[in-house]
């Protein structure tokens, strides 16, 4: 059995947990953040039950700091358990054939994701942390209607891991949680700042570990592009909301659907018509899509912040390789 490393993790802790520190927590620091966020990913999951099994959620995420982590959608459900597989590093996750888009997502306990599975059947794989945190993305063709969460909720059902340990009860490491919050915060502003995409990698030595931490403050979760299969995001500087904005662009054309996001300053979904997707909106005569922001009802694909704050995220689910080459990146919107 190998050693449990400290490098391990995944969600968002309630405040009673953000706020203990003892004499004994773990310094939090450029070195370490990547673990330090994943484990605090990783509690909130627990602190639910998904070291106890296959957690579903049921219904929409819930808007604001409620939500379980931040960066979560409209346009999935999601099941989510953590499983120690502390023998040999290795499981088994199978996915049903289903009509519906359905995906796995292997995280690690040091923030990295070594597989994104789309394809139904049993699919072996093998991870290097004793514990890791698998993310099941269910599609949910339209969240107002009851038919499609029933249908939605028995595709879940037939989602399973196996030849994990029997036990899978985790602790997470004691990092110092005003450490990390702090830290947290700087990287999220910066991420916003910056201007870059969203960059994750499937292990060591991918990508900058500086631009990977600040991926995790702004979006713990994700995998790195790979054409027709996982998914590549984006995210717009922070907005105002106070201003009629609009951006026009060509349909991606990726593998399964690609979706816009509004978030408030902390990341968190809000309230209202704050996301589409491109099984909803409106084409333009010349088949380009035009998204409205803050604009009003009367404006096709109106998304409204309510006047708030606001940034928002793109998802290209199945990524094109009109995406991976650049192409497509509609994150600065003008005022009309």
């Amino acid at each position: 059995m190998r050693t449990t490393s400290l490098l391990s993790a995944f969600a968002v802790l309630p405040l009673s947990f953000a706020t203990q520190a003892t004499a004994e927590s773990i310094p939090v620091t450029e070195d370490n953040f990547a673990q330090a966020e994943t484990a605090w990913n990783f509690a909130n999951w627990t602190r639910k039950g998904a070291d106890k099994g296959m957690l579903h959620l049921r219904e929409v995420t819930p808007v604001g700091p409620e939500a379980p982590t931040v960066r979560m959608n409209w346009d999935t459900l999601y099941s989510v358990q953590i499983v120690n597989v502390s023998d040999d590093g290795t499981f088994t996750i199978s996915l049903p054939e289903s009509d519906l888009y359905v995906a796995a997502q292997v995280m690690d306990a040091d923030g990295f994701s070594p597989y994104y599975i789309v394809d139904s059947g049993d699919h072996e794989v093998e991870v290097s942390t004793d514990f890791a945190l698998i993310i099941f993305r269910t599609e949910l063709k339209d969240r107002t209607d009851a038919a499609s969460l029933a249908h939605l909720h028995e595709v879940q059902d037939q989602i399973s891991i196996s030849g994990m340990q029997d036990d899978s009860t985790y602790t997470p490491p004691s990092y110092d949680q005003a450490q990390l919050e702090a830290m947290r915060k700087q990287y999220k502003d910066e991420f916003l700042s910056a201007g870059i995409d969203y960059t994750y990698a499937k292990g060591p030595g991918e990508a900058d570990q500086h631009v990977l931490d600040l991926s995790h403050a702004a979006g713990w979760g994700g995998y790195p592009p790979e054409l027709g299969v996982s998914n590549a995001y984006s995210s717009s500087a922070a907005l105002s909301g106070e201003e009629c904005l609009a951006v026009t662009f060509e349909d991606p054309q990726n593998a399964f659907f690609t979706s816009f996001t509004l978030y408030d300053s902390d990341g968190y979904l809000m309230e209202g018509a704050t996301h589409i997707n491109s099984n909803m909106w409106q084409a333009n005569e010349n088949g380009t899509i035009t998204l409205h922001f803050n604009c009003g009802d009367d404006k096709v694909n109106n998304l409204s912040s309510g006047g708030a704050p606001f940034n928002y995220s793109i998802r290209n689910y199945g990524v094109s390789q009109m995406v991976l080459d650049g192409a497509f990146r509609p994150i600065n919107p003008k005022p009309l």
